[in-house]
């Protein structure tokens, strides 16, 4: 079964835990989790959320000025495919 979500690292836990805050009381649904090891930058943490909310997360976090690179996980069994999305 293959699965695809949305992983968003920030630069800083501090626009990790904002950026969770303010997508949450959006309505959206989203959570932190540690930085998939396939991403090398960031602080550790990054937000997953559903591969189909990208556009309602993008236009959030620029309107909030909140800095973040996006990434699409995919799983597949036990594979792990970690691909960066253009900005």
């Amino acid at each position: 079964m293959e699965q695809e979500f949305l992983i968003v690292a920030f630069e800083s836990s501090h626009d990790a835990m904002k950026a969770e805050t303010l997508l949450n009381r959006e309505g959206l649904s989203v959570r932190l989790i540690p930085l998939p090891p396939e991403v090398s930058a960031g602080c550790g943490l990054a937000l997953r959320s559903e591969l189909d909310q990208e556009s309602k997360v993008r236009e959030i976090l620029q309107r909030e000025v909140i800095k973040g690179d996006f990434y699409r996980l995919i799983r597949k069994g036990i594979q792990r495919i970690v691909e960066r999305m253009e900005q």
